[in-house]
């Protein structure tokens, strides 16, 4: 029986997933069973290799390490054991399949302090992006004065994929009365 390899990437920080694959790979695995949340594989790695890594020290350390599993999607490390060659992962949601967008929903009502939100926006951005690893985009939502949002549109899947939403919530009304006391 011939063993298949499958690759893993040590994910230390957000990294978009499209942009994983372009790196070397950090571990060699050969999978023994696959659950619905959980992945037992031997490492193909020699283990003095492993023992020396950034991740097994941060392992070691107590910290939650996270892989990228070839075709198989992201997994938290639940145990190793070194001396069989085995390490044991947990299915994990990871918001390395976010894209790297900000997503800006403004307001209609007091249009100014969005204007000003995107204007500080559209200055921050490109700078941020030379600093960055990678690209960082813009999205805006779209007020229809017509008919709602529908849950299933574009713009939705926009909203659930992006890294980071803002939202202007600056007051829309200003009032120099006292607010009213509830008992």
């Amino acid at each position: 029986m011939a063993i298949i390899s499958l690759k893993a990437w040590y994910l230390p920080e957000y990294e978009p997933l499209s942009g994983i694959a372009q790196r070397p790979h950090d571990l060699r695995l050969a999978k023994n069973s696959l659950l619905k949340s959980a992945l037992r594989a031997d490492f193909l790695d020699e283990v003095t290799a492993v023992e020396g890594t950034e991740w097994f020290q941060r392992y070691l350390a107590g910290d939650t390490i996270e892989f990228y599993i070839e075709g198989s999607g992201t997994y938290t490390i639940a145990n190793i054991d070194l001396i069989s060659h085995e390490i044991y992962f947990i299915k994990q949601e990871s918001i390395n399949k976010l894209s790297p967008r900000i997503f800006f929903s403004y307001q209609n009502q007091r249009s100014e302090t969005s204007e000003i939100i995107r204007e500080t926006l559209d200055k921050i951005i490109p700078e941020l992006n030379k600093k960055a690893k990678f690209t960082i985009g813009l999205d805006l939502s779209h007020r229809s004065k017509q008919e709602p949002i529908k849950l299933n549109s574009n713009l939705m899947t926009k909203l659930r994929r992006s890294l980071i939403f803002l939202a202007d919530v600056s007051p829309v009304a200003l009032t120099d009365d006292a607010p009213p006391s509830y008992y």
